[in-house]
């Protein structure tokens, strides 16, 4: 199922980049911005936390930080492997980067 999901990712992020296709040696090749590809990253890692919380796991900060980070490299990697090419956006790059405040998450009552 996680290689179902990476294809998915990579595949939204190939076309959320507008036209990103261009012509290499190979014919063509896909082209994803780095900046989307974290933008997914850090849905896709929130969601597995906001998952975890809901079943009363708990991680400090630190750690958290740290599988950000680990998640956005491990995703880069997975999406090269399956043929799409990730370009530098310079502009994105320049930014100061920061991970989102999840807070404490709350168990909400099911009715």
């Amino acid at each position: 199922m996680r290689k179902l999901s990476v294809l998915a990712a990579a595949q939204l992020l190939a076309l959320s980049t507008g036209p990103s296709m261009s012509e290499g040696a190979h014919g063509l090749r896909i082209l994803v911005s780095e900046d989307a590809v974290r933008r997914e990253s850090v849905r896709l890692y929130s969601d597995l936390l906001n998952r975890a919380c809901r079943k009363g796991w708990h991680y400090p900060r630190s750690q958290i930080e740290s599988g950000f980070k680990r998640h956005f490299e491990e995703l880069k990697l997975q999406i090269l492997d399956q043929g799409l090419t990730i370009i530098f956006d310079t502009k994105a790059n320049n930014l100061p980067q920061s991970i989102p405040d999840i807070g404490s998450c709350s168990q909400t009552p099911t009715s």
